[in-house]
């Protein structure tokens, strides 16, 4: 099966954001978070079948949306959830943007743990909240928590968090002790935590992902926030879920969803779901074990050509974390250096102002790409 993941697949000139949006079109991109490789058959079959049918009309959801994504938790996190906790939306973000409008006001702060996926920002920002840090803790190719800090926040009064797990850009997935800390911070202080999971599947370790579903009995002022887009690189079909335990906030939720006239997901969103979760369990390990090989090779190759250059331990997701504090360059200058290279990189201060001398990169793609890659990154700064 592995032999799926390094077939080439020609996405230029497929108004791919990735490939055709980047400041130089002939670069390789390893910047957008979506893989360069097909999506599991299962899915591809799927889809295939439903436009044949040729009748693409209003489509209601169908229950079993909601029992495979169950189904799902409960084989890959052994995490118990109930179907009417599930609601179908067309995106995590706009699910996290609907739950701030439910939780906040305009001038309130919301915890983010900085370095953290750019979008985030983008979103509290301009919904005219503000960002309080509870900056991650670097501990050479690795980061922790730090929990002092947060109590000390929960302390305060800032009573909405968004937690990202598995964590994108440092690669983390946090530990059940380390998300059981979180929660039970929460609730001493009363502080909602919106967990971003969609990563979830994306784990190169022996060590389980935690769900935040695990501690929903102890205290369900949580939401969870997945979708297969990326683990079965679906993006452009607009599906996701959100997760929420509590009756209240769901009923307040669904109350801002049919105020805002959000469709739910297509036929073609729902069906690709379905067929993921229903028969892509084989197909998602073969993947994490290309995506193993790829980082392993990345951390090898780099650690010979580039031994200043520090790669962050990568646990889950495909987005390695590159630190180049010692060429003391900007991140202007550092994707100034790989665009002339012939490469795309996603810079350190979209994820926070303190990481300048960072890059982002996605080694979800063919062998082949990743080696030539790594090349022209080594070219750019050796």
């Amino acid at each position: 099966m592995n032999n799926l993941f390094n077939n080439k697949v020609n996405r230029k000139n497929t108004n791919t954001y990735k490939w055709d949006f980047q400041t130089n079109s002939d670069n390789l991109p390893f910047w957008i978070a979506d893989s360069d490789y097909k999506t599991a058959p299962c899915v591809i079959e799927e889809l295939q079948e439903v436009s044949k049918f040729g009748v693409y009309g209003y489509n209601q959801v169908p229950d079993k949306f909601k029992e495979v994504i169950c189904s799902w938790y409960k084989k890959r996190y052994n995490a118990d959830l109930n179907k009417e906790w599930i609601i179908p939306t067309t995106g995590v973000i706009l699910e996290i943007r609907l739950m701030l409008e439910i939780l906040t006001n305009k001038g309130d702060g919301v915890i983010l743990q900085t370095p953290v996926y750019h979008t985030f920002h983008h979103v509290i920002n301009g919904m005219e909240r503000k960002i309080i840090e509870n900056k991650l803790i670097k501990k050479h190719d690795t980061y922790i928590m730090d929990y002092d800090n947060l109590e000390n926040l929960f302390k305060q009064g800032y009573k909405v968090m968004i937690l990202c797990s598995p964590h994108n850009p440092v690669g983390r997935i946090w530990t059940k002790e380390e998300i059981e800390k979180v929660i039970s911070l929460a609730k001493k202080y009363n502080v909602f935590v919106i967990i971003d999971e969609i990563h979830s599947d994306l784990n190169i370790t022996n060590t389980k992902f935690t769900s935040g579903a695990d501690f929903i009995s102890m205290y369900d002022n949580i939401v969870l926030c997945n979708a297969p887009s990326k683990a079965f690189n679906l993006a452009g079909l607009c599906t996701s879920y959100i997760i929420i335990p509590n009756e209240k906030y769901r009923e307040l939720f669904n109350k801002q969803v049919d105020r805002e006239f959000l469709n739910s997901p297509t036929v073609f969103g729902y069906s690709a779901t379905i067929a993921a979760y229903s028969n892509g369990y084989d197909w998602i390990n073969a993947q994490n074990e290309h995506i193993k090989n790829n980082y392993l090779y990345l951390k090898e190759y780099l650690n010979k050509e580039l031994p200043n250059l520090i790669v962050t331990k990568l646990e889950g997701t495909y987005l390695v974390w590159l630190d180049l504090s010692y060429t003391n360059l900007s991140t202007e200058e550092l994707l100034d250096k790989c665009n002339n290279a012939g490469i795309t990189c996603s810079g350190g201060v979209n994820f926070c102002q303190d990481y300048e001398s960072y890059l982002r990169f996605n080694i979800a793609c063919p062998f082949e790409q990743l080696e030539e890659g790594l090349k022209r990154l080594v070219k750019a700064f050796k």
